[in-house]
């Protein structure tokens, strides 16, 4: 085979344990083979060369344990750029093979964030929000009324109206160590007719509400949902979910995640963001079991959902519907399926 590159220098290693003189020869293919001797052919990508100092004689270490030596370092140049050529064609090969390896470890990367954002974070949030202490809530509760106040404006309703409904809620209200249940009424202005809990068991109602409002057991079926979302401590676990992702976030992204966490305030969060459809779901069987126990008839949940759902389908800010309610528009036949069953295994 036709040689292209041929060196001069002593081998060591191989049958003999001294020394011989022998040549390498390098062919057009890139094999190296060692001329006279049983030394089995290689890729130049298998040679290890020395680097060049001056015209000092430079080594070159083989396969099996065997070595070259030679002061021909102009054809052992030629030999480390053949070398480096092989070396980038591999290098671009083992790139090419890595690339599935990048676009797997990327997948993975957003199927784990994917799974922590709605799985993890939604079920560590979940226990830990049922065993944190009454203090926890009493904390966020306390003081988040104050603040909402600066949002929200006076009630308008007379004391009288007030105190009536004062009454029918304590005539529902559980009694419990870990939250002080109390209504509180405002006007609703922009939320329009609403109702919302905080983590400590205030639930605050709009004048807007009462008067959509045609009858006590529409009121009750809210408060009864309203009552739920305490209980099953939804606002403590919606704001630990948020929390639990945007500090998330802020691992990824840094100074954007950084930014959205500052923002995040906790009363403005009660008001603004939308339960998950688990907890509504939660709160709606909640609402519906309580109904049936106290022999309301679960069709005034319908109702009142129903107006809540036309109501907020009506507003319109600046040319474009919004809705800035603390509830999300109930799924209609899925609050009539729910009814049904409930209405049904209580028969029984």
């Amino acid at each position: 085979m036709e040689s292209i590159i041929s060196v001069k220098g002593m081998l060591y290693g191989g049958q003999n344990t001294g020394r011989q003189s022998s040549v390498l020869i390098v062919d057009a293919q890139q094999q190296v083979r060692i001329d006279g001797t049983d030394f089995e052919p290689c890729s130049v990508s298998d040679l290890h060369i020395a680097s060049r100092v001056g015209n000092t004689a430079r080594m070159i270490r083989l396969p099996n344990n065997m070595q070259f030596e030679s002061s021909e370092n102009d054809a052992i140049d030629r030999i480390v750029a053949l070398s480096k050529s092989s070396h980038s064609l591999f290098n671009i090969h083992l790139l090419e093979s890595k690339l599935s390896y990048i676009v797997l470890s990327l997948v993975l990367f957003v199927a784990v964030t994917y799974g922590a954002v709605t799985v993890g974070i939604p079920a560590a949030s979940n226990a830990l929000a049922k065993s944190l202490p009454a203090s926890v809530s009493a904390l966020l509760g306390d003081g988040a009324l104050d603040q909402l106040d600066e949002y929200l404006k006076p009630s308008q309703l007379d004391k009288e109206r007030q105190q009536y409904y004062t009454d029918l809620f304590s005539s529902i209200a559980p009694q419990s160590d870990t939250f002080q249940f109390r209504l509180n009424f405002r006007k609703g202005g922009l939320l329009g007719a609403n109702a919302f809990a905080l983590p400590n068991g205030d639930i605050i109602v709009t004048d807007e509400f009462i008067e959509l409002a045609e009858k006590d057991e529409e009121v009750l079926a809210v408060l009864y949902h309203e009552i739920g979302h305490v209980l099953e401590r939804h606002s403590l676990r919606q704001l630990m979910e948020a929390t639990g992702t945007t500090i998330l976030l802020a691992w990824i992204l840094e100074d954007v995640g950084i930014a959205a966490l500052n923002k995040l305030s906790a009363p403005l969060f009660f008001i603004q963001s939308s339960y998950s459809r688990s907890h509504e779901t939660e709160a709606d069987t909640f609402a519906l079991e309580k109904m049936l126990a106290a022999d309301i008839d679960p069709i005034y949940f319908s109702s009142i959902m129903g107006k809540l759902s036309n109501q907020r389908s009506s507003i319109k800010i600046s040319g474009k519907t919004e809705n800035p309610q603390a509830e999300p528009a109930p799924d209609q036949n899925q609050n009539d399926e729910s009814r049904v069953e409930l209405k049904e295994e209580h028969k029984m």
